[in-house]
């Protein structure tokens, strides 16, 4: 069962799972947090069983081109996107047509909107070729001048790369749009990429505390030199979505390519979102005890040297 043809040929868009061992009662698939495999949950009494999906496909005979193994195998790709999976969960969009299971705010859409109408009148030579902030591209959106200029802009990327016809322009301007709109998930991304970029101030702080022993100003010091690595990745990942609005020919011409090359940065950028949930929580409570500051920061130091010890790739997601 390929995404595609789950999407074409309407199949089952629920993990309606058969076998009896995929209904007990609490049961949910997930990632090992230990080994990082794709495994099955269930409660037993006073602890929770957590079996691989290898040992589950052997021990219950599940038959390779069976509904219950195909299903097994879309598990292991959606768990990327979310954290449980339990039996009649829909499928996430991103497995099924590629599109976001989640969505983005208005401002968001606005933004990202404003940017990509800079960026072509930018291009068309109307406007300076300049990185508009956020404030720029909502007030840009919404804007008569942006509407002044558009259609001669359109008319201008129709020449550029050799098209013609009456609803020419009105069809580029939904290949721009549509390219917008899978831009806003990453501008909302970054949005929540800020509180990351933000640790570091938190770990100089610590660091620096006069309560701080030499041993924890250490610790810190490997703290802060390890996130350069996360941070780093996640920069140019951001940049090089970015990138994508600097030449409208190659947007039109390339569209499809360039959905899927957005499409792809969201899906890394929200799986580490993910990855980051239990550190930012960590940060952002009070701290009763100096036990809790403590533990708090021995956890936070196995994170960061479990996913980016110095010279690996970005984390998970990578």
């Amino acid at each position: 069962m390929s995404d595609q043809n789950l999407s074409s040929q309407g199949q089952t868009a629920y993990f309606n799972f058969e076998a009896a061992v995929f209904r007990l009662p609490g049961a949910y698939l997930a990632f090992d947090e230990v080994s990082g495999e794709a495994s099955q949950y269930v409660p037993m009494g006073g602890f929770v069983a957590c079996i691989p999906f290898a040992r589950l496909r052997r021990e219950f005979e599940i038959e390779p081109d069976s509904h219950d193994s195909r299903l097994l195998n879309l598990a292991g790709q959606a768990l990327k996107h979310v954290q449980r999976i339990y039996v009649g969960d829909s499928i996430p969009h991103e497995i099924i047509d590629g599109s976001a299971s989640w969505s983005f705010s208005k401002e968001h859409g606005m933004i990202a909107r404003g940017r990509f109408y800079h960026s072509l009148l930018s291009w068309a030579g109307y406007v300076e070729n300049e990185t508009p902030n956020d404030s720029y591209c909502l007030s840009f959106a919404d804007g008569s001048f942006a509407e002044k200029w558009m259609g001669a802009a359109l008319e201008k990327l129709a020449k550029s790369v050799g098209l013609d016809g009456p609803q020419i322009s009105d069809q580029l301007a939904q290949s721009l749009d549509d390219l917008a709109r899978e831009y806003a998930y990453i501008i909302a991304l970054r949005e929540h990429f800020q509180v990351i970029f933000c640790l570091p101030e938190h770990f100089e702080k610590a660091r620096n505390s006069p309560r701080s022993t030499d041993e924890e100003r250490e610790e810190y010091a490997r703290m802060l030199a390890l996130m350069r690595i996360p941070l780093r990745k996640a920069t140019g990942v951001f940049n090089k979505a970015k990138s994508i609005l600097d030449d409208p020919p190659a947007m039109v011409k390339d569209h499809a390519d360039f959905i899927t090359a957005l499409r792809l940065q969201r899906d890394h950028l929200r799986a580490d979102c993910r990855l980051w949930k239990p550190v930012l929580k960590a940060w952002s409570a009070r701290i009763g005890s100096r036990h809790d500051t403590v533990e708090r920061r021995r956890e936070t130091y196995r994170f960061l040297a479990k996913n980016w010890a110095a010279g690996e790739e970005w984390g998970m997601s990578a």
